[in-house]
């Protein structure tokens, strides 16, 4: 059975689908909340001592983070956009 993944990056939020057999399915949001579960915000969290965080929990918190927090992330894709946190420096790219 052949199998095809899309991924949709948009501005702001993006999707993930297959399509197995003919039918497409939608891959929901582990955090259940975009868009009907369905889109992953571009929200990017950086902790001070932790790991990068992500999607849905990141942008509930975005105001308590704001240094270390990029919005809308795909926006800047393919620029040369530079985020600096913590005396580090990162690029927009995949």
């Amino acid at each position: 059975m052949e199998r095809i993944n899309g991924i949709d990056l948009g501005t702001s939020n993006s999707k993930a689908a297959i399509l197995a057999s003919g039918n497409p399915t939608i891959i929901p949001s582990a955090e259940g909340v975009s868009l009907g579960s369905h889109a992953f915000p571009g929200v990017i969290a950086f902790s001070k001592d932790g790991p990068r965080l992500i999607g849905e929990p990141v942008s509930h918190r975005a105001s308590t983070n704001t240094d270390r927090t990029i919005l809308a992330i795909e926006r800047k894709r393919g620029s040369l956009f530079m985020f600096q946190t913590d005396g580090r420096e990162y690029l927009p790219q995949p």
